[in-house]
């Protein structure tokens, strides 16, 4: 079979370009029909990336849950980071991240995996993890 029928319908070029990242096309049949064929590294490309943005907000969201717990506890709070995990713990360091242990960005990756996972099935949870 040459033509397969879609789930769904496809009105405009906005709701076909919203297939691009997961799909090749090809104008192989000439300017006014465009074939499209699903891509699987792009679709694992496409997870990944989803994966990098959940991880980047679930990190923001644990530097700001940590700069909150020191402002409420700074008067009994001391931090010593001679022998701990910390990647380079200062105050109001631009790169957010050296504010986590690396436990806590272990703990953030899974939040962030479980995140984007969701709603995946077991074979495309195993692809992206990979």
């Amino acid at each position: 079979q040459l033509c397969m029928e879609l789930p769904f319908q496809l009105d405009d070029d906005n709701d076909i370009s919203k297939l691009e990242h997961l799909c090749e096309s090809s104008d192989m049949l000439g300017d006014d029909i465009l074939l499209y064929k699903f891509s699987e590294s792009r679709a694992v490309a496409w997870l990944i990336e989803k994966h990098r943005l959940a991880l980047d907000v679930v990190q923001r969201a644990m530097v700001n849950q940590k700069q909150v717990y020191r402002r409420n506890n700074a008067s009994s709070l001391i931090l010593d980071t001679a022998g701990d995990d910390y990647n380079n713990v200062e105050s109001g360091c631009q790169n957010f991240r050296t504010m986590l242990t690396r436990a806590e960005e272990r703990k953030a990756n899974e939040a962030a995996f479980q995140i984007v996972c969701e709603y995946l099935n077991p074979t495309w949870r195993n692809k992206l993890s990979a």
